[in-house]
């Protein structure tokens, strides 16, 4: 049911299932907290993990660049506080959700298909997974050169560490909402499909015809 991209699993509540949903499809909480049955491995989560992490690095060398670039410092600090916190986590979710579409590809997954097929599909997604990985690092190298050519106190490695370590916190905490916003509509349009499929199975019960010998 993961593979398939189910999100309500009976008998379960909607905490529960909201619950299930983060731990399998947030960055870092998959990472540790996934489903056995989850289509990544936690080899190929934790590389999904550096490269959110990597490329999250780099958003925040280009804050940091952006404010240090323009004369009204002190009304871009505060508005880098909320592009990081709403910008930022669009974009970065933007940057992670393809890695995690990847992985749960039903035809790399799929056991009705030729066994030749799969091992393609397979392939394919871990390919597409190493190249998201390489442009993560190579995104968060561009970020390192970004702020060893900065000159400020803003570039030192403890107030660099201290804002990138602020940001991503940040970032995780919330993309929270946004994916609970994601698995609430699916949710509902997952159990309102199962709804229709019931009475659907119901009438075409109904209308059969019935043997009275």
């Amino acid at each position: 049911m993961l593979i398939a991209g189910k999100v309500h699993y009976p008998p379960n509540g909607w905490w529960e299932d909201l619950l299930f949903y983060l731990q399998n499809n947030h960055v870092l909480l998959s990472a540790f907290c996934a489903h056995p049955a989850h289509p990544y491995t936690r080899c190929r989560r934790s590389l999904v993990l550096l490269s959110s992490v990597t490329f999250a690095f780099f958003l925040n060398a280009v804050f940091i660049a952006a404010v240090q670039t323009t004369l009204l410092r002190s009304i871009l600090e505060v508005k880098a506080t909320l592009s990081k916190a709403t910008i930022g986590t669009i974009v970065q979710m933007m940057w992670d959700v393809p890695s995690g579409m990847v992985g749960a590809c039903t035809c790399a997954n799929a056991s009705c298909l030729p066994s030749c097929v799969v091992r393609l599909c397979h392939c394919v997604s871990c390919a597409i997974l190493a190249c998201h990985l390489y442009l993560g690092i190579l995104y968060g190298i561009v970020g390192v050169v970004i702020l060893a050519l900065e000159k400020s106190e803003r570039t030192e490695v403890d107030e660099v560490s201290l804002e990138f370590a602020h940001a991503k916190v940040l970032a995780w905490a919330t993309s929270v909402p946004f994916l609970a916003l994601i698995f609430g509509c699916s949710r509902y349009f997952e159990k309102r499909k199962s709804a229709k499929d019931v009475v659907a199975h119901w009438q075409k019960s109904a209308k059969a015809p019935v043997d009275l010998d």
